[in-house]
């Protein structure tokens, strides 16, 4: 009646024996703030076998808060997910077991569980990570800064980005320069655990116009390019060539008439996709593709005396 998925039948069960049956429960009463939506989920592992139920409780937001799942030895496996008042998730549990219980188990604050904090647009400032109630084993921390260019980079002296500064539990220092689409510009890694940090290396991507990266640099402590990864793609996002300063180059040509009707299925003149290794040297592949009519996939089949390979991409 309310849409909801109540079993799923695969082969060897049927629907009296369903393989997956879900259960949904409401016990919410006026003022209760318990968790007190419900969502059992009985798994049948072997046609006929016992199934194992995991339970799971909601708040009144939708939000996730609790998940219990059999242990061995009779136990009760918990995680479970605490909100502050705008729905974020500010504290979460790593996997603890209990003795099974009757229902939902309120939140133990003292098992091993990370902690959130977030400033006032909702991003995070970082995490601290417990192994119990008070000793901390991990910890983070984010600031956020919008300012005009990219240190040891000439070139990115008058573009502005958000820098995001994490610094993890030894205080070492990362920072990305995200630009006004959002996309991640430039990452710097640093030396040091203090104040003044050191630039070790940056590493900067550029983008086309679908957001394809076309081009990863990266730059020693001068600026100073040092690798660079260039890429190509067609209008549908598919990666149509690269050149790597490791891994060398590779491209295809367009295919030759005819190609599409005989193709990896035995066109006598399939074009040719030329792989540069920075090792190996130049290796010529045979390539051709064919369009399935029925899959709509297209099916490329690489040949060489090294190299046989056959992929379907999603198209």
């Amino acid at each position: 009646m309310l849409g909801r998925l109540i079993g799923v039948v695969r082969p060897g069960d049927s629907p009296s024996t369903p393989t997956v049956t879900y259960t949904y429960s409401n016990t919410c009463t006026q003022g209760s703030t318990t968790p007190c939506l419900e969502m059992d989920t009985a798994t049948t592992f072997t046609s006929g076998g016992t199934p194992t139920t995991m339970k799971q409780w909601y708040d009144g937001w939708g939000n996730l808060v609790e998940t219990q799942t059999p242990g061995p030895n009779g136990k009760t496996i918990v995680t479970y997910t605490v909100y502050d008042a705008l729905g974020r998730a500010t504290t979460k549990s790593l996997p603890y077991a209990i003795t099974t219980p009757t229902g939902y188990a309120s939140p133990d604050l003292t098992q091993a569980r990370s902690v959130t904090a977030y400033d006032g647009l909702g991003r995070s400032l970082g995490s601290v990570t417990y192994s119990n109630a008070n000793t901390i084993v991990l910890s983070t921390s984010l600031t956020y800064l919008v300012a005009l260019g990219v240190p040891t980079l000439s070139g990115e002296s008058t573009n502005p980005y958000e820098q995001t500064a994490s610094f993890d539990a030894y205080n070492h220092q990362q920072i990305t320069y995200t630009d006004a689409l959002g996309r991640t510009r430039y990452t710097q890694y640093f030396s040091g655990t203090a104040s003044p940090y050191s630039v070790i290396r940056t590493v900067g991507n550029t983008y086309d116009i679908l957001g394809d990266t076309t081009q990863v640099q990266t730059s020693d402590h001068t600026g100073v390019p040092q690798a660079t990864y260039t890429a190509t793609f067609d209008a549908l996002k598919r990666l149509t060539g690269f050149n790597d300063a490791d891994l060398g180059s590779c491209s295809n040509t367009p295919l030759p008439p005819g190609c599409s009707k005989g193709g990896a299925r035995g066109d006598p003149e399939p074009s040719v996709a030329t792989d540069t290794g920075a090792r190996h040297g130049v290796l010529p592949y045979r390539r051709c593709a064919h369009r399935d009519a029925f899959e709509g996939a297209t099916t490329v089949s690489v040949t060489s005396p090294r190299l046989r390979l056959r992929a379907t991409d999603g198209l």
